[in-house]
């Protein structure tokens, strides 16, 4: 280390606070369709659904356990048949409906749009510095950690 990190802290603020503070933005994102609005869970399940239409409850859930806890998977899921974006079969086979995939379409849209905008005035080094670095600080400290993170 050739410089003083707690003066850069100081100046810049962690990067893990940084990194918190991004995630829940990620978190608190919400899509303004005319289906509905579709915060982070609800863009990964119809993400999942619109590109594994032979699924079943049981994957999406496994998926899912990232972002929440499973009351709130049950919850969600339930919603998307009572919005009848999702119809779901005797063995736990889910079906996406003609009515999910245009949600999934607007959604898209909005999503494109999120995307767009959050790369604002950031180059393609900038992001690949940024992952380039958030991995060596995640590889740096991993003996110090109990749990693994998904990388």
């Amino acid at each position: 280390m050739k410089y003083n990190i707690e003066e850069l802290m100081k100046q810049e603020g962690s990067i893990g606070a940084w990194i918190k503070d991004l995630d829940m933005a990620f978190t608190n994102l919400t899509r303004e369709t005319p289906y509905g609005s579709f915060d982070r869970i609800d863009w990964q399940s119809l993400t999942f659904l619109n590109n594994h239409p032979n699924t079943s409850v049981a994957e999406v859930k496994k998926l899912l356990q990232y972002f929440t806890d499973e009351t709130e998977l049950n919850h969600r899921i339930k919603d998307f048949e009572n919005k009848k974006f999702i119809l779901i079969g005797n063995e736990g086979q889910i079906e996406f409906t003609e009515l999910g995939m245009k949600a999934f379409k607007k959604a898209s849209a909005v999503q494109a749009e999120i995307l767009e905008k959050s790369f604002t005035d950031i180059t393609q080094a900038d992001y690949v510095t940024t992952i380039r670095v958030v991995k060596q600080m995640l590889q740096n400290i991993q003996p110090y950690i109990n749990n693994t993170p998904k990388t």
